[in-house]
């Protein structure tokens, strides 16, 4: 087994070894993990598997590691962010051109008709938050930047968007 890196390193056997072990020990967790944050089974199937190919490329990292598991984790993060990142910028994945046909394709299991009445109960502003945050999954962090103000004001405003939610739902 050889690693797709410039310097093609070839594994040794217990480097293939340790990988196999990682592989079988870690990847259910790895793949409910990452599940989790994308909710779509193709692209948790390559994201999981381009994990387990930068620990291959990063194996003598990955070796010394302390911590595997959070390593494999933490990659498998990294690599969803840049998924997320390739696809916006494509635009793809965008506020503005993303349509209900295209987020339905996305996300197979969110039901169309609470999103309607989601729809009908919120703001313009405030179901675009609202799908920003819990359909397309952007951080605090990215929805802050876009409105122009603080992770912290952000958390406040997804907190009343919560109640506004329960409370008429």
């Amino acid at each position: 087994m050889e690693c797709m890196k410039k310097n093609r390193h070839k594994l040794t056997s217990r480097e293939k070894l340790l990988l196999s072990e990682a592989y079988h020990k870690y990847h259910r967790e790895l793949y409910l993990y990452v599940a989790f944050q994308t909710k779509n089974a193709p692209v948790v199937e390559d994201i999981v598997s381009e994990t387990f190919a930068l620990a291959c490329e990063k194996i003598r990292v990955f070796k010394k590691h302390p911590n595997q598991k959070g390593w494999l984790l933490c990659a498998a993060h990294l690599k969803t962010l840049e998924m997320y990142r390739r696809l916006r910028e494509a635009d793809l994945i965008s506020v503005e051109n993303m349509d209900e046909e295209f987020a339905a394709d996305l996300f197979p299991y969110a039901d169309r008709e609470w999103k309607l009445s989601v729809r009908d109960i919120l703001t313009e502003e405030e179901y675009l938050r609202f799908r920003r945050y819990f359909i397309w999954g952007y951080s605090l962090r990215e929805m802050a930047f876009l409105e122009g103000i603080t992770e912290n004001y952000m958390s406040v405003k997804l907190s009343r968007l919560r109640k506004k939610l329960r409370d008429i739902l």
